[in-house]
């Protein structure tokens, strides 16, 4: 029998040209991935820092908020007011201030301040004058001093707690709501328009190496006792059960300039038009251990002990 020729296949060459060819085809591919991936980034970067989602988070994050420090300066012809707030909410809700009030050179007091849903507690610190006594000798106000003072809900379910409701009940309010609560009043406040936000006049700045915006906000007086209310009934307050909303229609609005973190969307600044007051907040979620005052007299008692000091 004949003997079978062995074929022998020819093997592929392959060719510089080839090997270049398919080098270029993975640069092209990768290239197009790096594009995909970095436009993609910068789109949500832009969505994400879009003014109008920043400020509407601000907004919610004010609602889920477990503490917060806030620093307020206001002065006028007659006095300078300077205060540091740090407000407490979950599982204890309280608030812990400091107080300096100062008049012309000669004249400051400052207060420490402890409040509650329910009551606050108040004492001197320092108080500096240049008043002098019917004898002619500087005034002496250390036994009023250090003293807790207090005040409490004279009624029943009652939440009169002047320091604890400022901090809450503020120009954007501040609370841990649950998201069904939280949803609900972020509605009201959009739908009703309460902060009309000029969003063509935003201004873009760094603090601290950080991003903030800046807004021109009017807002609507009316519309604002609304939502407090609405945001006062919903954490168990009762300071505004019976205001009438109502009677602030005609109420001139206020304008301010409200700055906000734009990477965390956090609240950083409140400055009011035409009042000179300024409201600086930070340190979110920082955790204090604020106790009240376990030994205290009335209010009225710590203001008879200043008024005997002559």
């Amino acid at each position: 029998m004949p003997k079978k020729r062995k074929v022998i296949k020819a093997k592929k060459r392959v060719t510089t040209t080839n090997r270049l060819t398919n080098f270029q085809l993975r640069v092209v591919i990768l290239s197009g991935l790096v594009i995909l991936l970095v436009g993609g980034i910068t789109y949500c970067r832009i969505r994400m820092n879009d003014p109008h989602r920043v400020f509407n988070a601000m907004l919610e994050n004010t609602l889920k908020t477990r503490g917060v420090f806030k620093k307020s300066d206001q002065t006028d012809n007659f006095q300078s007011q300077k205060q540091t707030t740090y407000l407490q909410l979950g599982q204890q809700n309280i608030a812990r201030g400091l107080t300096e009030l100062t008049q012309g050179e000669n004249t400051s007091v400052i207060t420490e301040s402890i409040g509650t849903p329910k009551e606050d507690f108040v004492r001197y610190k320092e108080i500096k004058t240049d008043q002098l006594s019917k004898s002619g000798a500087k005034l002496d106000f250390t036994k009023a001093l250090n003293i807790w003072g207090q005040t409490g809900s004279s009624q029943p379910g009652e939440t009169n707690g002047q320091l604890f409701g400022e901090m809450t009940l503020g120009i954007i309010p501040i609370g841990y709501l649950k998201p069904s609560d939280r949803e609900k009043l972020l509605n009201y406040i959009k739908s009703n328009n309460v902060y009309e936000v000029d969003y063509s006049k935003v201004i873009r700045t760094i603090v601290n190496g950080r991003p903030t915006y800046k807004y021109d906000v009017t807002m609507k007086p009316e519309a604002y006792v609304n939502i407090l209310k609405k945001f006062a009934s919903i954490i168990g307050l009762r300071q505004l059960d019976n205001i009438n909303s109502a009677t602030f229609k005609d109420s001139q609005a206020a304008k301010m300039t409200i700055t906000i973190d734009v990477w965390s969307r956090q609240l950083s600044e409140i400055e009011i038009s035409d009042t000179g007051r300024k409201e600086t907040y930070g340190s979110y979620g920082a955790k204090l251990n604020v106790e009240q005052p376990s030994d205290s007299i009335s209010v009225d008692a710590l203001q008879q002990k200043l008024q005997s000091v002559n």
